[in-house]
């Protein structure tokens, strides 16, 4: 079944699910299989995760984007995390932008540090002072 030119097609592997693979996923060779993304927008990739699971798996976000120099767009509800991972951390509030931080902080993180935890209660305070 053919979804339009730009989705590719649906498929039905043997695991019985089926999946929507775009042209560039499927393995084929052409100028976009040899390009690395420019921009990668995660929504909450890692909130189901355990918290173990979780830190492992921001450490490996991290690793990719410092390999590969591209732009990620992460949402997350998780202060601890965005703080991890974000160089500019954008609170939206009712659709329009609470504030506008930028964390000054080294790589790799270090989180209980006391730097780390200054940029985590800058942006608490932020969202907890909304809240009132």
């Amino acid at each position: 079944m053919r979804l339009s030119p730009q989705w590719g097609s649906l498929t039905e592997p043997a695991n019985g699910r089926r999946s929507c693979r775009r042209p560039e996923t499927t393995g084929r060779v052409g100028p976009r299989a040899r390009e690395a993304p420019r921009i990668l927008a995660l929504d909450e990739p890692l909130g189901a995760l355990d918290a173990l699971t979780r830190i492992e798996m921001q450490r490996l976000v991290e690793q990719v984007w410092l390999a590969n120099g591209f732009t990620a767009i992460l949402v997350t509800h998780d202060v601890t995390e965005a703080v991890t991972l974000g160089d500019r951390i954008v609170v939206i509030d009712h659709g329009a932008i609470a504030a506008d931080i930028l964390v000054g902080l080294t790589r790799p993180r270090l989180r209980g540090s006391a730097e780390f935890a200054g940029v985590e209660a800058k942006i608490l305070g932020r969202l907890l002072a909304a809240t009132d």
